[in-house]
Parts: C-alpha cells; structure tokens; sequence
C-alpha cells in the first residue's frame, strides 16, 4: 500500500472512530453552567473540570490516570458495532459514494483487514458481558457485589491471552461430576437438513466479482447429546443436567464435527431457570467458542 493510501485510510478510520462517539457529556456541563449565569470561559473550566472529576482517578504523586471503567462495557461494544456498522456501508461495492473513492486509492484490503480486527475486538467485549450475564444467572455471583464492579470497561479483561481460561462458561456443579465419573449420557440425537440454497460461492465464471455467486446445497445438522449426574445407581427420575449440542456437516471426506459444542444448556437443581448458552459463529470464524447468547 503506498504511503498515500495509508494516509487516506488513517483519516477514514479517524473519521469512523469518531465520529459519533463524542460524548453528550460535555455540552451538558456547559448548558448547567449556562442556565447557572456562568460566562462562556467559565463553562469551559468547569467542563474540563467536570471531565477530570468523572474520567479520571488522582494518584498519590499528584498525577491523574484515566479511569476507563467509567464507560460501561457494553457503550464500549455499542460503538464498535456501529463502526462495524459504518465499515459494512462503506465496503459495500454497490455504495455510489465510497466505492468510486476506496478503488482510486486502492484501500479495500486495508479496511477488510480493519474490519475484522474490529470484529474481533467486538466478539472479546460481548464475551465479557455475557460472561458476566451467564454468571449471575447461574448464581454464581455474590449478593453482596455490586453489579457495576463488573459492568465498567477494563482492557485487561478484554484482551487477554487464552479466553478460553478466563472466561469458562461451564458449571462448577457439571464439571464437579464429569471429573469424579458421575457424569453419564443418557441421550442422544440427531437433527439434519439438506439445503439447496445452503452457501453462497463465488461465481467460478467471475470470481472477482462480488456480485455475482452461485447457490450451493449443503447438509447440515446438530448432535444433541444429554447428561445426568447418576449419583446413585438407581435414580429417582430421568430429568436430565446437562444437555450439549454440536454442529455438524457433511463433506467429501464425510461426516464433520466441530471441535467443540455450539449450545450448551445447564438445568440447575432446585428452582431455579435453565441457562442456555450458545455460539453462533462456526469453526475457522472470528468468534468461534465466544457465546453470543
């Protein structure tokens, strides 16, 4: 990319990130202040004062550090999705107004390859917020704890290096069982569909254009498999505590399974509700083993 496409890409971005995400609460200070008989260089003081009380936190040396959980995660992950948003309008190739301006520069690539960190970067800041729902609906979250201590952005929650360890999504009741051998299938089935319109592919006779594809049918499925904990070797009932389900697909080289579980239900003892967790994105896709819901 030359260094004048990198630039052109550098000011749309800049252009994306902030546009929309000046906050409100500037303006509002100086509108109190205005309603409060204050003149115009006083409502900037206490607008700059405002921010330094709210975004940030004084250190013991007289410094300030921005304290960034001010910000709800979830207003984070909202203004991604609407970049997100904007970067789907402005890649589409049928948009008469960037089309003609990302091919003369030749920034397509570039935006694709932005494009996906922000879909990265929005698949981290909703497994933190799921996380956090699957938690307290799984009452595993003290009473005592506020909730806000973990609704605030924190980078070091968002961007850590297994995901996987940090945020297990599974029940210390299930694993307590599957580890001690308690764990026991006692159901299992299939559903599968053959689509005709199963996937859109490229058009071998133009593959360069877009907008042009050809239907391809696939067969699909999933496996359901249920759990009971037999802690006994006649039980009471057949309800079962666990259920998981994968997705699968058919090949050339036959049946495929994913390497993990797309939905996985937890049916708590007692009173209280089923937990159902799942993962929209498939395997090899940004977000794959991130529940979306």
């Amino acid at each position: 990319m030359t260094r004048r496409a990198s630039v052109s890409v550098f000011l749309l971005l800049a252009a994306l990130l902030w546009g929309g995400c000046a906050p409100a609460f500037g303006p509002l200070v100086r509108e109190k202040c205005q309603n409060d008989g204050c003149t115009r260089e006083q409502q900037y003081v206490a607008e700059a004062y405002a921010y330094r009380l709210k975004f940030t936190t004084e250190n013991t040396d007289g410094t300030f550090s921005i304290n960034y959980a001010v910000l709800p995660n979830h207003m984070v992950a909202s203004i991604v999705k609407n970049r997100l948003d904007d970067l789907d309008q402005i890649l589409n190739p049928n948009n008469p107004d960037w089309a003609p301006y990302i091919k003369e520069f030749g920034l397509r690539s570039e935006l694709e390859h932005q494009e996906k960190i922000f879909e990265a970067l929005y698949a981290r800041l909703q497994l933190v917020d799921n996380f956090n729902n699957f938690k307290n609906y799984m009452g595993e979250r003290s009473s005592y704890r506020p909730p806000e201590m973990d609704r605030g952005y924190d980078a070091s929650k968002v961007f850590v290096e297994d995901v996987f360890s940090a945020y297990p999504f599974t029940s210390d009741r299930i694993e307590q069982a599957r580890a001690s051998g308690m764990l026991k299938e006692v159901e299992r089935f299939v559903w599968s569909a053959r689509r005709e319109l199963g996937r859109k592919d490229p058009d071998p006779l133009d593959p360069e254009d877009q907008n042009k594809f050809v239907w391809r049918p696939e067969e699909i499925g999933v496996e359901f498999i249920s759990y009971k904990i037999m802690d006994t070797a006649r039980p009471r009932d057949s309800n079962v505590d666990y259920i998981e389900g994968t997705r699968l697909s058919m090949t050339k080289d036959g049946l495929r399974h994913e390497s993990k579980p797309a939905l996985k239900l937890f049916v708590p003892s007692g009173n209280y509700s089923a937990v159902l967790v799942v993962d929209k994105d498939k395997e090899g896709e940004i977000g794959f083993l991130l529940p979306d819901y």
